[in-house]
């Protein structure tokens, strides 16, 4: 994995290339990370903001996830 940050808000996730999103998970799950991640995509989902939703919905697709 070249050095990408690990991302912490649903726009982070979409600049995470394709190629390393395994090994993000992984760090993000070692890191004990991914919960927050996922609870902070999950609030985005919630949002008021339309652009908001949709961004979460994107990252929940870039990291491999159904909605």
């Amino acid at each position: 994995m070249s050095h990408v940050a690990l991302p912490v808000q649903s726009s982070d996730v979409l600049n995470v290339p394709v190629n390393d999103v395994p090994e993000v998970l992984r760090s993000l799950l070692n890191r004990r990370g991914l919960s927050a991640l996922m609870q902070q995509i999950h609030a985005d989902l919630q949002s008021e903001s339309e652009a908001l939703r949709q961004t979460a919905r994107a990252a929940l697709a870039h990291l491999g996830f159904a909605e």
